[in-house]
């Protein structure tokens, strides 16, 4: 989620794709995410909002609501 609000800054247009980011949050809803230790993430600080209206309506809520991360190599 990061990435997405730094690339925003160059590319105020730019959102999340969410042909890509759908079946991540549907895994990680279904509980398929791993623990922010489980993969060195500890230190990833949650975002308030990336600017992207599809992250922050939803991507962002499902990170918090299930403390877990989901990696894009999935």
């Amino acid at each position: 989620m990061q990435i997405i609000k730094s690339l925003r800054n160059s590319f105020a247009e730019l959102e999340a794709w969410q042909p890509g980011y759908q079946p991540m949050l549907q895994a990680l809803l279904a509980g398929r995410g791993h623990a922010p230790d489980a993969a060195g993430k500890i230190n990833q600080k949650p975002l308030e909002k990336t600017g992207s209206a599809y992250a922050d309506q939803h991507l962002l809520p499902a990170l918090a609501k299930t403390e877990k991360f989901l990696d894009q190599e999935f």
